[in-house]
């Protein structure tokens, strides 16, 4: 995303791309929102086992 904000010719940190997507997200609609979530992989938390 930060690549793609440079080839707009806007640098910005990754803590704006966050801000700027919360907010995307917050200016959704219901339906909009519930669809996002779920094009969203679910990742395991925590760390790896060590081998």
């Amino acid at each position: 995303m930060k690549k793609r904000a440079l080839t707009l010719g806007v640098g910005v940190k990754k803590s704006e791309l966050i801000r700027a997507g919360l907010s995307a997200l917050s200016g959704m609609t219901d339906a909009a929102f519930k669809k996002a979530l779920a094009s969203v992989p679910t990742i395991k938390t925590g760390r790896p086992a060590k081998d």
